[in-house]
C-alpha cells in the first residue's frame, strides 16, 4: 500500500477573503480552528476493505461505483485514490494512465516499480 503525502483542502460553505489566502499554505494545518481534521489519501485496491468503503460512498453519489470498477480498454493503468477521515471515506478519485494522440497504439509501455 502506498500512502501519499497530499494536502487536501476541505471547504464548507462559501470561501471568504481570509480563506482564499490560506490555500497557498498547508490548509489542513489551519483547519483545526474550523473543527476539521486532515484526511489521509491512500491508493486503494479492489478487494480491500478500503476499496469497499470507497465503493459504498461512490454508490451513494449518483451511483458512481459502476465507474470505479469499469474497464477502460485503452488505459495502461487505472488507480483509485480514497480520502479517509479516520475510518470514514470522505472522497475518492479514479485516474487512468493512457497514451493519447499520434503515439496511441504505437508506443509500447514498460514500467518498473520499486518498493
Amino acid at each position: 500500500m502506498h500512502i501519499l503525502n497530499t494536502v487536501i483542502c476541505r471547504c464548507e460553505g462559501s470561501l471568504t477573503d481570509r480563506d482564499r489566502g490560506r490555500h497557498d499554505v498547508g490548509v489542513n494545518e489551519g483547519d483545526a480552528t474550523h473543527g476539521l481534521l486532515p484526511v489521509q489519501v491512500r491508493d486503494v485496491q479492489p478487494g480491500t476493505p478500503d476499496f469497499g468503503l470507497v465503493l459504498a460512498l461512490a454508490a451513494g453519489v449518483l451511483t458512481q461505483d459502476r465507474y470505479l470498477t469499469s474497464r477502460v480498454p485503452d488505459a495502461l493503468e487505472s488507480h483509485v485514490l480514497g480520502a479517509f477521515d479516520g475510518t470514514r471515506c470522505a472522497g475518492f478519485l479514479r485516474y487512468l494512465i493512457q497514451v493519447i494522440g499520434a503515439e496511441a497504439g504505437r508506443l509500447r509501455y514498460c514500467a518498473t516499480a520499486s518498493r
